[in-house]
Formats: C-alpha cells, structure tokens, sequence
C-alpha cells in the first residue's frame, strides 16, 4: 500500500493489472464483503480498460505460446478471472465480464523457463500447444473448471432462466462439460501439492461445481436434487476440514462464506425433505462427520474474525433445530422452536449484508418461518438419475461455448435445443497466502474516484 501510487505512476499497464491482482487477494483476507465485491470488480474493469481480454490487442509474435510478454498478459488476465469467477459464486453474484465478450486465449501450457522475449525467441522452436505436463498445467485445469462455472453463473443470472430451468437438458449438459473436465483430474491435477492445485483441492472444485447446479429448493429437492446436494456438501465439509487441519488453506473470507453456504444447504436437505423420501443418501454415515466439521471450521474461523462469529452461532443454532431423523414423540414439533426462530430473524439484516446469497438467505428464512414440509404426494415420479459421471457420453467432451446450442441468445424465443443438437468446438482451453491482514477499515487509495486511473 506504501508505494502503491509509484506502481501506478509506471507507463506498464500489465504492472497495473498486477497491482489490482495483489489488492484483490488483500481484500480477500479482510473480512468485508462488500470490500471484496468491490475491489473485484474494480481489478476486473481495469482489465477490460486495458484490453487484457481481447486476441486482437495482445502483442503480435511469431510463437505467441513462448512469448514472455504474451503468456504474462494471458497469465494475468485469466487470473483476474478466475478470483472473478470465484466471487460471482460466492455470492451467486453477475460476473463483471461475459464469456462471449472473451476472445483471448487461455495460457500455454509452458514452463517459465521455456518463455522467451522476442528479442531471444529461438527460431526453430515452433510448438504452439505443448502437449507435455508442467508445473502450469494443474492451474490450467482449474482454470477450465471456472470456465464451466462461469457458464452455469451466467445462465443462472438470466432473466428467462425460469424458462431454461424448466428442462432438464441444460443441467445435464454442463454436468456433462463437469465430468469430461474432471475425467482429467489424475492426469492434470498436481498430486504432490499442497495447494489449490492438488488433486484433492481441485476435486473439491468439482463438487462446489455439483452444488451450484443443484441449489435445493422445497419443489425439487426430492426430485434428485437433494440426492446430488447431499454427498457433495457432505466431501465439500470433510475435505475443507481435512485441509484446515493440514494448515493447507488460507484463511480467506469467501472461504468462511463457501462453509457457511455448505453447511445451511446440508441442512435445508434434511428440513425440505420428509423422512420417507431421504435416499440413502441422506443416511450416510458422513452426514453427522461433516456437519461436525462444518461446525469447527466455522468456530475456528471465527477465533479470527469477530464478524464471523453470528454465522458460527446462526449455523448451530439451526444444526441443533434441524432433525437428522425422524420427528418423534407424542406431539412432536412442527417447526424450528420459537427462542431459535427469534435469535436468527433479530440476526437477519446482518446475515444478509454478509453472505448475501439470495439462496442461501431464501433457505435460512424458510427454515425458520415455515413448517417442516410433509410427505409429498406423488412420490419421486420426476426423480433425477444418480450422477455418477454418466452423462458425460455422447457430449464430445467439448467445453461449452458461446454458439453452444444450449444457450439461446437473449430475447430469442424458443427452449432451450436438446440434446441431439449439434455439437459445437470448445472455448479453448484459491487463491491466497497467509498475509495475516485484517484491517477492514482500509481503503484503497488511487482506485476510485480518480481521472488518473
């Protein structure tokens, strides 16, 4: 912060996009959300301002895949993405860039040493797409799977998704896109790390991914949605814990939000869905393993942070409210106990300027305003089948792009195309360190406000 006014004084505006990257991954160890939807959104712009996202402004090389220049325009680019990415699901937030507004390609898979300025470009070399794994690749492959994400946020964030959502065909496409990305996760994925691209971190990805797809609601939890929900919040908890044990993650304050929202979710599964209807998913001996994790992870990231300490209580409260089993008794409640239901509602207004994910706000109301759901009538006539990587045949493995025939243009009538369409070419192909910062005061001086930048 001391000398950040000569850094944007310099002519480079790569430099610039750098600093934005490293007050970015500040404000993520701060815990204000609003700090950190700002100042996203603010590395993200500047980005665009300086074009980093366009082929067509990048530096013409003859190898661009070993151009130095190039490969850290691209570098830096994809990185403001990807935190980008990062914040749109936390908050189940727009993202500040569209995919098909994108036209620059991912980076090489190219070690830093085979990196080359232009004026020492070896001219024999002339692979463009090295096909052998380096230490770039396991980054690349996360990476791709923002890239899936990026597309279920922005389909999510449409406003005709209820008319999308009201076919199946979308979501099983993208699982489809999911598991071809995760069909390469020994290969890519760097198992010797400890990091956010070893295989277990990156396997987590996969169901973070699985969650955002299936955000369970009273009408399509025992349509599947909670047989998908539940496994995935139940390893999303025991690994993160498993991490935190191992002093393998940074202690980041969307990090806090993502436990928060896994634990509510696991939850609401088991407050939406009545008894008769929970599949054996729901009774895995796990369940109570990982709310325990979500538990202490929530109570040791609150030894941090003061403000984290009502979603710790909130969470606990409803995790004593919410039967894991059958109701018992000779009357036995029809909801959350009124003292439970009175803490939460005074704790509201906070817990929305905090998490403000509107779903996981819409299922902690619920829970605390309404009565246990009772048996459904129907059974599970519209039950999704077990997602266990199956759908990912007959899709070509391609990464969904902007023609997919999935996604219509907006305004366009019509559903959403099945699944016999055409299938189109591909796209292309957390973060943080311990820093130990916890000014929430702090505002970023030069950023806002300024004509000079």
């Amino acid at each position: 912060m001391k000398f950040l006014a000569y850094v944007f004084a310099q002519p480079d505006t790569v430099l610039h996009a750098q600093a934005y990257l490293l007050l970015t991954l500040h404000a993520l160890h701060s815990p204000s959300s609003q700090m950190i939807v700002t100042i996203v959104s603010a590395m993200m712009r500047y980005c665009v301002m300086t074009q980093l996202h366009l082929a067509e402004s990048e530096p013409k090389v003859t190898n661009p895949a070993f151009s130095l220049e190039v490969q850290t325009r691209r570098r830096v680019f994809w990185s403001a993405y990807a935190l980008d990415r990062f914040i749109s699901w936390i908050y189940h937030i727009p993202n500040n860039i569209i995919d098909e507004h994108i036209s620059v390609q991912l980076f090489s898979n190219v070690a830093d040493a085979e990196l080359h300025s232009e004026e020492s470009l070896d001219a024999s070399i002339r692979i463009e797409t090295p096909s052998q794994k380096t230490h770039v690749s396991p980054a690349l492959h996360l990476f791709r799977c923002r890239r899936i994400q990026s597309r279920i946020i922005s389909t999510m964030m449409r406003s005709d998704f209820e008319d999308i959502n009201t076919t199946t065909a979308w979501r099983e496409h993208m699982l489809g896109e999911l598991d071809s990305w995760r069909s390469q996760l020994g290969l890519l994925s760097d198992v010797a790390s400890k990091s956010y691209t070893s295989d277990r971190w990156v396997g987590m990805a996969y169901n973070y991914t699985i969650l955002l797809l299936h955000q369970p609601t009273k009408e399509n939890v025992c349509n599947g949605f909670g047989d998908r929900s539940v496994p995935a919040c139940v390893q999303i908890a025991l690994t993160f814990r498993t991490f935190q044990k191992d002093r393998q993650t940074a202690q980041l304050w969307p990090g806090l939000l993502s436990q928060v929202s896994v634990g509510i979710t696991l939850l609401y599964c088991f407050w939406a869905t009545p008894r008769q209807s929970q599949t054996p998913a729901y009774r895995s001996r796990e369940v109570p393993e990982a709310l325990r994790a979500c538990s202490i992870s929530l109570a040791i990231l609150a030894e941090r942070w003061v403000q984290a300490e009502p979603l710790r209580d909130v969470f606990d409260v409803l995790a004593k409210e919410v039967p894991l089993d059958a109701i018992t008794g000779d009357t036995p409640p029809r909801r959350i106990s009124p003292e439970s239901a009175s803490y939460i509602h005074s704790q509201l207004p906070l817990l929305t300027s905090i998490i403000m994910h509107r779903g996981v706000m819409r299922m902690i109301r619920e829970m605390i305003t309404e009565d246990f759901p009772e048996s459904l009538s129907g059974g599970r006539e519209h039950a999704l089948p077990p997602h266990d990587g199956s759908m990912s045949q007959g899709l070509g493995g391609h990464l969904c792009s902007s023609n997919c025939p999935f996604f219509r243009e907006p305004g366009q009538p019509g559903i959403v195309t099945t699944m016999d369409s055409q299938i189109y070419a591909p796209l292309g192909d957390e973060i943080g360190g311990d820093l130990g910062i916890d000014d929430e005061t702090l505002i970023f001086p030069l950023l806002f406000g300024s004509a000079e930048f």
